[in-house]
């Protein structure tokens, strides 16, 4: 009996990363933006007092791959301090176009001397939870 070979096929994956770092918001993106040839900026988004407690996250859209959403991990309820409580900042990383889950940037973050950890969370629950938190729509 042949086996069945298993190809693994570019898709729309969202990719979202826990940062650690002891790095202002601000200054942590703008070392992504050098460290990812990216050009992040603020932007004000409105949220409710039970859902966030700052009105601020970096975002960046002119990438012809990716959507980038960096925010801190203060949100109420404790759904992701809770679960994540050693991590400060995640990084959402929405692709326009079909990619593979790997797409290098836990690498080029952790060589940084500033950035203490940096890991990708796979789990599908959190990624739809952070989308939903941040209003983001496809």
């Amino acid at each position: 009996m042949k086996k069945k070979s298993s190809i693994s096929h570019p898709q729309n994956v969202n990719l979202l990363f826990g940062i650690v770092t002891d790095l202002k918001d601000y200054k942590l993106a703008f070392l992504l933006n050098n460290i990812l040839n990216i050009e992040m900026e603020r932007k004000e988004y409105e949220y409710s007092e039970e859902t966030y407690q700052e009105k601020v996250i970096f975002y960046f859209s002119a990438d012809m791959n990716f959507e980038y959403y960096l925010f801190k991990n203060i949100f109420k309820p404790d759904f992701f301090t809770r679960k994540f409580k050693n991590i400060n900042f995640f990084l959402l990383a929405k692709p326009h176009l079909p990619v593979q889950k790997d797409t290098g940037i836990i690498n080029q973050l952790t060589k940084h001397e500033k950035i203490v950890a940096c890991l990708q969370i796979p789990d599908e629950k959190t990624i739809l939870e952070a989308i939903k938190l941040l209003r983001i729509t496809d």
